[in-house]
């Protein structure tokens, strides 16, 4: 019994700095603070009056959110990103969820009408829509070994392309983000209670902030495996001294 319990308190520790590593920021919104809970990165936003015990709500004059991301934790072409956001739907029109280019183009994560779109590289899909002030969880993330780029509403996948031209890499100076803005006029109107943003495209975020523990890396059963055929042969040693 103290083997298994000494076995269970490593593989904890060791899946949990595995999990840890891989959230990089998390902004909740509601707590009223612009700063990230995990290395403290500020997220500027536009008109700071929106903050709220709701979130941070944004119109279509401009409220966006900037991030400059700090050298050492800047995410860019590997990544997760999930937004808890709702928005004010608009016939026909496009409204810019993500910039990754600091707008020197127009592609980028949108909703057009009533449905999730990259512009102009996912498929052009509406089966899974969004109505107006419906609380949602988007998720997007990109695999930079595969230039994979993958998106989710609610945890139900919408689409996935290959992003061969890096439209979806964060690739500014800073490696800046923009969320809920556009440089021209196609700027959402809505409310974000978080962001949270992961260092892999595999994460498994969750509303905490903190993700699902992983599937152990084959390096690490071996380390429980070793530890544990360690402790048997402790226990066996003991065993064999109280014997002779």
């Amino acid at each position: 019994m103290f083997k298994a319990r000494i076995a269970i308190f490593f593989f904890l520790l060791f899946t949990g700095s595995v999990v840890q590593a891989q959230l990089v920021y998390h902004w909740d919104f509601t707590s009223g603070s612009t700063i990230d809970s995990i290395n403290g990165v500020a997220a500027t936003l536009a008109n700071p009056v929106g903050l709220s015990a709701a979130g941070y709500s944004f119109t279509n004059e401009g409220d966006g959110i900037t991030i400059n991301q700090p050298g050492g934790l800047a995410v860019s072409s590997t990544y997760t990103i999930e937004m808890d956001f709702s928005l004010e739907i608009f016939e026909d029109e496009y409204q810019r969820l993500i910039d990754f280019n600091d707008f020197s183009t127009d592609a980028g994560m949108y909703v057009y009408d009533d449905y999730f779109y990259f512009y102009d590289e996912s498929p052009d899909d509406d089966t899974y829509t969004i109505s107006t002030d419906e609380r949602v969880t988007f998720r997007i993330s990109r695999d930079g070994s595969t230039n994979l780029v993958t998106a989710t509403l609610n945890g139900t996948e919408l689409w996935s392309f290959t992003d061969s031209s890096g439209y979806a890499e964060f690739s500014g100076t800073n490696n800046i983000m923009h969320f809920f803005e556009d440089e021209s006029d196609e700027h959402p109107t809505g409310t974000v209670s978080e962001i949270r943003v992961f260092a892999s495209a595999t994460a498994s975020p969750g509303r905490t902030g903190t993700t699902s523990v992983p599937t152990l890396p084959l390096g690490g059963l071996a380390i429980l495996a070793a530890l544990i055929g360690w402790l048997g042969m402790r226990s066996a040693s003991r065993d064999f001294f109280k014997i002779h």
